[in-house]
């Protein structure tokens, strides 16, 4: 009985030898997958329609945080690319949306360019800025990995979206690299080179996007009752793929000739996945990630899901369609870094940029409070109600000087000489357009900068959203499931649960088999993957290593 127990301990003592090696080898690449749009439900509500080797394979092997949510208000795609990238709030790396006024300039400005680059290759007439991280206030993982490896790691970025790859990547990446929807080529910019890399020309010359041609995106799985698990194939509200060219119910066509309309049909699909993963493919050979002597890290922004969320809404069957495939995505994924890399050799980061509101229509049809703002009649009538009250001098003068996502810009300007003081007009309208239907709350951008007062967990989400240089006067948080503009489809940006909620799931590199209900935000991302490799976490990041996972990395 003695030597059985001894030799249970013998076993036990070498398991967990072997556990705290697994856990002191550090990977030789990091991936992280950033799902545009990919809501924190989805990979519950269709786990049962998962293969082994996705989603589930996470959920066997390594950790899933069901409850991580931004902290945050402006749950766009650019400030959750940088936050993911940074480990930092808004407040901290700048970038409070896709587009800001600058209003030293007098104009809008978007999030990932300058006027100081190009990008490349270039298409006649274009006279567009050249992607750039310069308006990230902080660096990334991918900088701070670079620095702590003397320049010996090699950081690439690819997305469908620019500021998917450049604000996931930073300033410091050997290649960021982004796909035209207008052309089907992978570029980049002159700020992270003169030329794009053998590679990716050759990845260019091989056309993987065109292999759609006159064909079209028909369902994943056959065998599956797609209304009973998502819903009608047609409901109020739904939108059109490009133009209603692809129409809004299954089969979704493609166009018969290559061109412009042809990879804007494709970028609507999710085929548009599948090119960024050839890519991404292509990339660990050509680089040979994962066979340095220093760890590489990949970056990887899918945009799929966004549009077609955005188009179809997230009760649709083309995003559950979306959400298969992104599964059987996976899959193939972490084979090829099985094949490449080699087991246990890496590790995957998988989360998501922002969720997504349900069309207003299905909300209705629950019974719930909800609808769409017309955006010019509720400008108009913001103009009203600030003549009203202060007095019209001119009526062709504004009051505004811009509006971006939910930040409204006063003419400071024209306030100035008419010896207006901006916080008391700004506050006038905010207690207005509290009384609007649809409308939540207005913050101004005195109450805050005010950090004194009865905590408010709204108010402090707006806060983590504003940035002294970059915010508007005003603030607006409309109510659940309302949604500003007409029309058809569906967006995302507000601090509410659909949109705050996104997947935090980690597979590889010493990571534990761990299912947690902690309270967690995709900022973690950073720190997780810096205690993994023993490196700083990047200046500005502000949130340390999860407490259910202290423990297995040594904190």
């Amino acid at each position: 009985m003695l030597r059985i127990i001894c030799s249970g301990l013998s076993l036990l003592v070498l398991a967990n030898l072997g556990w705290a090696q697994a856990q002191d080898a550090k990977p030789k690449l990091v991936v992280i997958c950033v799902f545009d749009q990919l809501r924190g439900d989805y990979p519950l509500r269709w786990k049962e329609q998962f293969g082994a080797g996705g989603f589930r394979r996470i959920m066997a092997q390594g950790t899933h945080f069901t409850n991580c949510h931004y902290p945050y208000a402006m749950t766009v795609t650019g400030p959750g690319h940088a936050s993911i990238g940074t480990g930092a709030l808004p407040s901290v790396h700048g970038i409070i949306g896709n587009d800001w006024y600058d209003t030293a300039l007098g104009q809008s400005v978007y999030c990932a360019s300058s006027n100081r680059y190009k990008n490349f290759p270039e298409k006649p007439g274009t006279k567009k800025d050249g992607g750039s991280p310069e308006r990230l206030l902080v660096p990334t993982i991918g900088d701070n990995l670079k620095d702590s490896t003397g320049g010996k790691s090699k950081v690439i970025s690819i997305s469908s979206k620019d500021r998917g790859a450049i604000l996931l990547a930073g300033s410091k990446s050997n290649g960021c690299f982004w796909w035209d929807t207008d052309t089907g080529l992978l570029g980049s910019s002159t700020f992270f080179g003169d030329a794009l890399p053998g590679w990716v020309s050759d990845w260019n010359r091989e056309g993987f996007a065109k292999q759609w041609v006159g064909t079209s995106w028909e369902r994943f799985r056959t065998d599956l009752d797609y209304s009973t698990l998502s819903g009608p194939d047609e409901v109020r509200g739904e939108g059109e793929g490009v133009a209603k060219k692809q129409g809004r119910v299954f089969p979704h066509p493609f166009p018969k000739e290559l061109g412009k309309d042809y990879f804007n049909s494709v970028y609507f699909t999710p085929m548009a996945n599948e090119v960024l993963l050839s890519a991404a493919f292509k990339a660990i050979d050509a680089e040979n990630l994962g066979k340095q002597q220093s760890t590489d890290l990949l970056l990887l922004s899918f945009s799929s899901n966004d549009v077609v969320g955005h188009t179809w809404g997230p009760d649709s069957q083309e995003v559950m369609d979306t959400t298969l495939r992104t599964d059987d995505l996976l899959s193939r994924l972490f084979n090829q870094l099985d094949q490449k890399v080699g087991k246990g050799a890496w590790s995957v980061y998988l989360s998501a940029d922002h969720g997504v509101c349900p069309l207003p229509e299905v909300s209705l049809g629950k019974g719930l409070d909800a609808g769409r703002i017309d955006p010019t009649v509720l400008k108009l009538n913001m103009e009203k109600h600030l003549h009203e009250a202060f007095g019209e001098q001119d009526p062709k003068v504004s009051f505004f000087a811009g509006a971006r996502d939910e930040n409204l810009y006063l003419n400071q300007r024209y306030l100035k000489s008419r010896g207006l003081d901006y916080e008391i007009v700004a506050k006038s309208l905010a207690r207005w357009l509290e009384t609007q239907k649809g409308i939540q709350k207005a913050f101004t951008r005195g109450e805050l900068i005010d950090s004194k007062g009865k905590p408010d967990a709204l108010k402090e989400m707006c806060q983590k959203s504003f940035h002294p240089d970059r915010s508007g006067d005003l603030m607006v948080i409309f109510k659940p499931y309302w949604l500003v503009g007409v029309g058809t489809g569906t967006t995302h940006g507000a601090p509410h649960p659909y949109d705050t909620h996104v997947p935090l799931m980690i597979l590889g590199g010493g990571i534990p088999k761990l299912c947690s209900e902690e309270r967690v935000v995709p900022q973690h991302v950073a720190s997780i993957i810096a205690s993994q490799l023993g490196i700083p976490a990047p200046k500005g990041c502000g949130y340390g290593v999860p407490e259910s996972l202290q423990k297995s990395l040594g904190k």
